[in-house]
């Protein structure tokens, strides 16, 4: 009865909530941005506005300063309760966002929140500050019918996730192991999508990832490629062929012992698969593509999750404005980068690369100058699907979309994850609440009215569940 309470608060104050998000996404928080006015609204929408909001909820909120500079934004550490008798959950969230302007090709404002047949567009609103907003709402739904919260709540919020830059953040996270994070139970976050528009998710495991660099330096600087071309070792070739040697057209890494730590799949994993909601077709119309590397769900899936892949990302130094340019570069980086799986280690793929790398280049006789070089790793996680965070959120997704969740697993990577899971010593489990067709980091991306109102029942449910579980029902 006080759960359906709950749920009749939360219908009845949509439009508060449509409101509030409208308000986030008008803040234009863009954290890999050096614009004074992006690391001005970075920094106020955590100083301010989530701050605010976390305490109207009385929450007592600590702004903590990361890193060595002004550059970084605070981090939101708050605690709301600290009861003994209750689990204490553990949510993490940003309210940083990615760069958008209408001339990327958005149809409507991007930092304007625009409702269209049931769509609300602007960026941030799936990823990640509508998701942060729904657990803000929920627990102030159980607060304004006067019913206690049915666990505490701890929040970790950051705003420099989409910048790729959390490094600062995960040092401090560990530093307060003992501290902040102790006694936390479970942790939760709602920081990525359902795989499909119909079924929701629960995702248990994300991939790793080594991103590198391979420079290679040909000469002393550009040469006319009509004067010297033809008799110098080019550098563009031979960052080419480097690339090429690594990845087949396939997608099949053709480094030497790669997949050699690669946790093989057990026989229940292979039928999970079987059940999951996924449409070969939709996905397909989804990217824009006509064809996949692979024929079968299980195949899609499993390549998207549970094997590693490797993606050239660009080429830093070449010629690449409007018109021609007959030059050949004296020094160009290719950038690319590894999706590890379990278990799969970041320092062992690295000196795969270099190994593959250095084979490569003394066999083609050119006397280059070739680096490699890593800026960033982090190792995959899974979690363990049996235990009783995993089950409150199963029980929590039946009781809201009386049906099922879809056990899921990320081929994206969130190194925060496993740094709080490391931090806490407890389950993390992902609850995502956002469409697969919510186009994060896209133009137009969206979160449906609808996903955010059973995104709010979902999470005010799993508290719940929590409770229950933790007194035996």
């Amino acid at each position: 009865m006080s759960l359906q309470q709950v749920f009749d608060h939360l219908d009845a104050n949509m439009s508060t909530y449509k409101t509030r998000l409208s308000d986030a996404v008008a803040i234009p928080s863009v954290s890999n941005s050096q614009e004074t006015e992006h690391v001005e609204a970075t920094r106020s929408v955590l100083e301010d506005y989530t701050r605010c909001l976390l305490e109207s909820i009385g929450a007592t909120v600590d702004m903590r300063e990361i890193g060595d500079n002004q550059e970084y934004p605070p981090v939101i550490f708050a605690t709301l309760g600290t009861s003994a008798s209750k689990k204490t959950v553990l949510v993490y969230g940003h309210m940083d966002v990615q760069p958008a302007q209408m001339s990327d090709g958005w149809d409507t404002e991007p930092f304007a929140m625009t409702t269209i047949d049931g769509k609300m567009y602007g960026r941030g609103t799936t990823d990640d500050k509508g998701p942060v907003l729904a657990w803000i709402n929920a627990i102030e739904a159980y607060q304004q019918e006067n019913i206690p919260l049915p666990v505490n709540i701890k929040f970790v919020l950051e705003g420099m996730e989409e910048s790729g830059d959390s490094g600062p953040l995960q040092d401090l996270i560990l530093s307060e192991a003992d501290g902040f994070f102790a006694g936390i139970d479970y942790t939760c976050i709602s920081d990525n999508y359902w795989l499909g528009q119909n079924t929701p998710c629960i995702t248990y495991g994300l991939r790793g990832i080594v991103y590198f660099h391979v420079n290679v330096k040909c000469a002393k600087k550009d040469l006319h490629s009509g004067v010297h071309g033809g008799v110098v070792y080019e550098g563009m070739a031979e960052l080419c062929a480097i690339l090429n040697s690594m990845v087949a057209p396939n997608g099949d890494i053709t480094i030497t012992g790669i997949n050699r730590d690669v946790l093989p799949m057990t026989p229940e994993e292979e039928a999970s698969y079987g059940p999951i909601d996924f449409n070969i077709d939709t996905y397909k119309s989804e990217l824009g593509v006509t064809k996949l590397t692979h024929r079968t769900k299980a195949g899609i899936l499993q390549h998207r999750w549970r094997y590693p892949s490797l993606s050239i990302h660009g080429i830093e130094g070449a010629f690449s404005d409007a018109g021609d340019k007959t030059v050949i570069p004296a020094e160009i980086t290719g950038k690319f980068s590894i999706r590890l799986v379990p278990d799969m280690d970041p320092q062992k793929v690295t000196n795969l690369v270099k190994a593959h790398i250095r084979s490569f280049h003394n066999s083609t006789g050119s006397e280059n100058e070739v680096t490699v070089s890593t800026t960033a790793s982090a190792f995959s996680w899974l979690g363990d699907t049996s235990d009783a965070n995993y089950t409150a959120g199963k029980r929590a997704t039946v009781r809201v979309h009386h049906k099922a969740a879809d056990l899921t697993r990320e081929g994206g990577s969130i190194p925060i994850t496993l740094t709080l899971q490391e931090a806490t010593g407890a389950s993390v489990m992902m609850l995502p609440i956002g469409s697969s067709d919510d186009g994060a980091h896209s133009q137009n991306e969206k979160l449906n009215v609808s996903n955010y109102l059973n995104g709010m029942k979902l999470l005010a449910s799993y508290m719940y569940e929590v409770s229950q579980l933790a007194a035996g029902r």
